[in-house]
């Protein structure tokens, strides 16, 4: 695609975040996800959901967290009971303590 001068259209900029998460390549999904955010590109929400449930699936509630702000601030608070109860059922079942968790928790 480089090579051709062409590049992503907004969805596949969703597929290839997908992809990075489906191959544990977190740092890079994350880092991409985090471009995309800041650049203003509309990001689905199912995608925002699928980086925290694999974030929080391997215990990474820090990562999670991020990636659950920007969905908050790009698509608001609607429909993320499911997502927290799943957070905070993991975190405490790997004993977690996260003072920002806990503030967001609190101040949220």
């Amino acid at each position: 695609m480089e090579r051709n001068w062409q590049g992503l259209s907004e969805m596949d900029h969703h597929w290839v975040v997908a992809g990075l998460l489906r191959e544990l390549q977190l740092e890079i999904a994350l880092e991409m996800l985090g471009t995309m955010h800041r650049n203003g590109l509309l990001i689905h929400a199912w995608l925002y959901d699928m980086a925290a449930y694999v974030f929080i699936s391997l215990g990474e509630f820090e990562e999670a967290l991020h990636v659950v702000k920007m969905r908050i601030v790009d698509n608001g608070p609607d429909m993320l009971t499911v997502l927290w109860t799943q957070f905070l059922e993991a975190a405490a079942e790997a004993f977690h303590v996260s003072y920002t968790v806990l503030w967001e928790w609190k101040v949220g």
